[in-house]
């Protein structure tokens, strides 16, 4: 693998590569027992494919199998997203416009606006 590939690497695939070689885990046996080519996973590692909710479950599961603690890849996968797709079909209109003008606006928002938004969404 060349030097300049771990450079681009996700939060996620940091996580992965991080418990994987902890472990002494290979690449292809973690390939193996997910039943997907290994290039999938640096695939995914590395941003290069899309990082789906039902890949970060199975990877959590594999480790987990093991007795290795492995939560910590939710959160690790959360900032490795590019992009998020809320379903919008149960919600009121005005929960949709509130939805909408978020994601808008997410970019423009300072520090201080951030963090009360974060502080009224966790319940405090």
């Amino acid at each position: 693998m060349k030097n300049d590939e771990y450079k681009v690497i996700t939060p996620f695939g940091e996580a992965v590569r991080s418990l994987r070689r902890e472990h002494r885990i290979l690449l292809k046996e973690m390939a193996d027992e997910l039943e997907i080519w290994p290039s999938y996973i640096s695939s995914v590692e590395t941003g290069k494919k899309p990082l789906g909710d039902a890949f970060v479950e199975r990877v959590v599961s594999f480790f987990e199998s093991r007795g290795i603690a492995a939560e910590h890849l939710y959160d690790a996968a959360a900032r490795s997203k590019t992009s998020l797709t809320i379903d919008l079909e149960n919600v009121s209109g005005e929960q949709r416009q509130v939805a909408v003008a978020l994601a808008r606006r997410l970019p423009d928002l300072t520090d201080q606006q951030r963090k009360r938004m974060w502080r009224i969404l966790a319940g405090g």
